[in-house]
């Protein structure tokens, strides 16, 4: 495996601390109906932060797109590379943080860890991969509310001018194990185009 070099988020990370952060596995019934609002295309390149054991990666990459999927734990990435081989998905164990986006066009569907949404969406949207063109994410439901409702703070107000919010599905607590004590919805994240100079 090729060592990354060190980036910002490496270097802001700590390596020494598991990475928690929230995290909440779908069960089945929740993985299809978050697939039923997600369009994918044959070979569309996709990202899949805090892929767990492949809830969404697996089906990603059985209707044909390319999928990479980003796992921090070893035990876990070994696992999920064993279950996903077959479908030719790249697995990259390492915290979310230290993820080197890819340089072609690529969307993110995603059930990352919620404590990490706030770094998530200034990532996405102050620092802007240059190639994402639609991110799928499932984080807290008043969290996403915040975002698709009329800015009431200056970081908020910075994300939405970057970005277009919708809210396409909501989720109960016991979509997911263990369930979260809030439920949670789908993001969807457009990124809008940059001013010219």
């Amino acid at each position: 495996m090729v060592q990354p070099r060190p980036t910002r988020r490496a270097r802001s990370a700590s390596p020494n601390r598991p990475l928690t952060h929230g995290a909440h596995y779908l069960t089945g019934w929740a993985v299809r109906r978050v697939l039923d609002v997600i369009p994918t295309q044959s070979t569309e390149l996709i990202v899949d932060l805090g892929a767990g054991l492949g809830a969404l990666t697996t089906p990603l990459a059985q209707r044909g797109s390319r999928v990479i999927a980003v796992e921090q734990r070893a035990g876990t990435a070994i696992a999920l590379r064993r279950r996903v081989e077959p479908y030719g998905v790249t697995v990259v164990q390492r915290d979310i943080r230290d993820f080197r986006w890819p340089s072609t066009p690529f969307r993110i569907v995603a059930n990352p860890p919620f404590g990490l949404s706030i770094w998530l969406l200034r990532e996405l949207t102050q620092h802007r991969p240059a190639a994402l063109y639609d991110a799928r994410l499932l984080l807290q439901r008043g969290f996403i509310q915040q975002l698709t409702a009329p800015a009431r703070n200056s970081r908020t107000a910075r994300w939405q001018q970057a970005a277009e919010f919708t809210e396409l599905l909501r989720l109960p607590p016991d979509a997911f194990v263990p369930p979260p004590r809030v439920g949670a919805s789908l993001l969807r994240l457009q990124p809008r185009r940059r001013a010219r100079s």
